[in-house]
């Protein structure tokens, strides 16, 4: 499952205003204070982009780009993200919402297909809690379609609580 993005970076070393903003073009400037010199200025900018983003150092990668100012940076997707959080709040609209937007951000191909699955799941997961069992289903059954064998312990954990009707069964996401 894509959990992560590739995005374009245009670094400024030493600059006298750090930051980290997105560009029209859709890549990103990121400004450090630090030299370009002995790779101060990668690791200012992988620290940047770890608190813009709000995740940890460590998964971020520099693809290209290691001794230029243009770079190739792998980060974790924040809709991915965010679409987990919401669906461990048990907000399973809004969970639906934010991985539909990743997903139409997505190239065809079996991430894809997959992520259509994590959709149907979420939107399962609300209908459940507003007692529509017969919506759960529905949703639950397009998610079989398409999650092949991505996500079967959540879909297995989600399947028994619609089966049951018991909403308070749902279970939190887990990447597996």
């Amino acid at each position: 499952m894509r959990q992560t993005m590739k995005i374009s970076v245009k670094v400024v070393p030493r600059a006298k205003k750090p930051g980290v903003e997105r560009l029209a073009d859709g890549s990103w400037r990121v400004a450090v204070s630090a030299p370009a010199e002995s790779g101060k200025a990668n690791t200012a900018v992988v620290d940047a982009l770890a608190k813009h983003f709000d995740v940890p150092k460590s998964s971020i990668r520099i693809l290209r780009g290691e001794t230029s100012r243009l770079k190739l940076v792998e980060v974790p997707d924040p809709d991915f993200k965010e679409g987990v959080h919401l669906f461990n709040e048990r907000r399973f609209f809004e969970a639906h919402e934010a991985w539909e937007t990743l997903w139409h951000r997505m190239a065809a191909g079996p991430e894809r297909e997959a992520m259509q699955g994590l959709i149907q799941l979420a939107a399962a997961c609300h209908h459940l809690v507003r007692d529509n069992l017969k919506g759960a289903r529905g949703c639950l059954e397009n998610a079989h379609g398409h999650l092949g064998s991505s996500f079967g312990k959540l879909f297995g954990a989600i399947e028994r609580a619609v089966e049951q009707g018991t909403p308070a069964a749902l279970p939190k996401f887990e990447n597996e």
